[in-house]
């Protein structure tokens, strides 16, 4: 009698944890992730099939309309800033400006002039090296929040790219 309450001892001690954490799991759901950027659906953008494509980078990319105004000009800058802030890790990111051609293009401020990609958010867009979108940020989204995403979703994925 006495090795059985052991047993059932031993079995409670070991089954507890596991129902505590279900009903705390169920009962006050998690909050979700802890992402600055909104989380896009994989989706490839038809963009990356071009053979202009920086193949085998990540891409962060800058949705504009032409001719580029102060708006734009800052998110270019910011742009290259956060390349910059990667370091070492900045030789596997690409920025890129995507300009809508159905406005008048002044050529002198074009990075990459690109067909109109519908499934392409406003904001700043990281792409993976696979042409897929990851994350999405808003235009006038905080520059140095998106400097340690970029980082942490690229040392995570260190194999792609």
């Amino acid at each position: 009698m006495k090795a059985r309450s052991k047993l059932w001892l031993i079995l409670g001690v070991c089954v507890a944890p596991v129902l505590a954490s279900t009903l705390t799991y169920f009962a006050a759901p998690p909050d979700g992730g802890k992402s600055y950027g909104t989380l896009l659906a994989t989706q490839t953008l038809a963009v990356s099939r071009q053979a202009s494509w920086p193949k085998g980078k990540w891409v962060l990319l800058n949705a504009a309309r032409a001719p580029c105004d102060a708006e734009c000009t800052r998110q270019r800058f910011n742009l290259g800033q956060i390349q910059l802030a990667q370091g070492e890790a900045g030789e596997r990111l690409v920025s890129l400006t995507l300009f809508d051609v159905f406005s008048p293009v002044d050529t002198s401020q074009v990075t990459t002039l690109i067909g109109h990609e519908p499934a392409l958010l406003p904001g700043l867009t990281l792409v993976d090296p696979l042409g897929n979108q990851v994350l999405n940020y808003p235009p006038g989204a905080e520059p140095t929040r998106i400097i340690r995403e970029v980082a942490k979703v690229m040392k995570t994925n260190n194999g792609l790219g």
